[in-house]
């Protein structure tokens, strides 16, 4: 069961991230995403729009959105730790369904690949 203030502090995010990104940034609407799938109690859902709004408040992102100003590069970096964080906790908050595939990053492909054939009994 994932806690109320997860939501809420995601949907916290969303409304920083309009206030504080210029206008037609996507970040705000994968938060909000991210809320709304985590209300339905599609944790992984939550977990990959967390992690799509980490993303596209990278610095090469920004500077190809053409946003190149070092202050909104600071509040895009404290976004991307924060959707971070609510990622973490949204997982530890459901570790049972934490699938194979989320080993990718830290293991690398082949890795990932053998997780899931043993997972699927191959």
């Amino acid at each position: 069961m994932t806690d109320p203030d997860t939501a809420h502090g995601i949907r916290r995010l969303a409304r920083q991230a309009r206030q504080e990104l210029p206008p037609g940034h996507i970040a705000g609407e994968h938060f909000d995403d991210a809320a709304r799938v985590l209300d339905l109690g599609l944790h992984d859902g939550a977990v990959r729009h967390l992690r799509a709004a980490a993303g596209s408040l990278q610095p090469r992102q920004l500077q190809r959105a053409g946003i190149t100003d070092d202050e909104t590069h600071a509040k895009a970096a404290r976004l991307a730790s924060e959707a971070i964080r609510h990622a973490m906790r949204v997982r530890e908050e459901n570790p049972a369904q934490e699938p194979a595939v989320w080993q990718y990053a830290a293991t690398g492909t082949r890795r990932t690949v053998e997780l899931a054939r043993t997972a699927m009994g191959l």
